[in-house]
């Protein structure tokens, strides 16, 4: 059965590289336009001497996975219609759900690849892919911002998979929940207890784990200050723990609550 699930990864994957090739023939043909002018600059790239950091492309490309992830978070849920027939195979069922939630988290990992694939070929296009360097935290933001996608899927995952039905009203409803809740915390009164439960609540949000980019680099060799920064202002290493941890327990409650679902 999770051989199904991989044709469906395959199937999304074409439609997600779709997706970026015809923004990739809209980059063409904008800056072949008759009178276009290609501007180069922005403010990593100046704060570097003109360099760009790996780093500073993966974390601002962490939204794509983020966004493939929450398609991907309702599988389990996908299978309860026809559940019947999944558990007529010779699998155990945790097994079986745990299978989904592997090769779906490779998806993830490809997805976020295909992302940065197309970035650097729109800079090999502006002849740019020299300007790349890879920094001290290109590993870091690539794992903060696969696990801050983990923990997306695992959350939808584990609101889904015990049910049948209305999965795409779950997604809808966890990304307006997710953006309204991540700046809540910063504009409600400190101290009053409605900011308090605010604060509880982003820490599994995935989108108060990753607000913005910040760099403090002072030269263009030592790119080791641009990181994700988080609405919950909390330290790398806590922000990496909890979102893979927070993505694995939920992934774990999907997995056993899938098993116990009635046919």
């Amino acid at each position: 059965m999770v051989y199904v699930e991989l044709l469906r990864l395959r199937k999304s994957l074409m439609w997600y590289t779709g997706v970026f090739a015809a923004l990739y023939v809209i980059f063409l043909l904008s800056i072949h336009a008759p009178g276009a002018t290609v501007h180069i600059g922005g403010d990593i790239s100046h704060d570097h001497n003109g360099s760009i950091p790996l780093g500073a492309l993966l974390a601002g490309l962490a939204w794509c996975p983020m966004i493939f992830a929450t398609v991907l978070g309702v599988s389990l849920n996908r299978e309860n219609e026809g559940v019947e027939m999944v558990w007529t195979k010779p699998v155990a069922r945790e097994r079986l759900a745990l299978g989904y939630i592997l090769v779906d988290l490779g998806a993830i990992v490809v997805a976020y690849f295909i992302a940065l694939a197309f970035v650097m070929l729109v800079l090999a296009t502006l002849g740019l892919t020299g300007l790349v360097v890879v920094d001290a935290s290109a590993a870091r933001n690539f794992g903060l911002g696969l696990g801050i996608a983990f923990m997306w899927y695992g959350l939808l995952q584990a609101a889904t998979a015990w049910n049948r039905g209305r999965a795409g009203l779950v997604v809808g409803l966890s990304w307006a929940v997710f953006i309204v809740l991540a700046p809540l915390a910063r504009i409600i009164p400190a101290g009053t207890w409605l900011h308090t439960a605010v604060v509880l609540i982003n820490y599994v949000n995935p989108m108060a784990y990753m607000s913005a980019i910040s760099s403090h680099s002072a030269g263009a060799t030592n790119f080791s200050g641009i990181e994700v920064r988080s609405l919950n202002d909390l330290s790398f290493e806590l922000r990496f723990a909890l979102v893979w941890t927070i993505g694995v327990v939920a992934s774990v409650i999907a997995i056993f609550s899938w098993k116990r679902m009635e046919v």
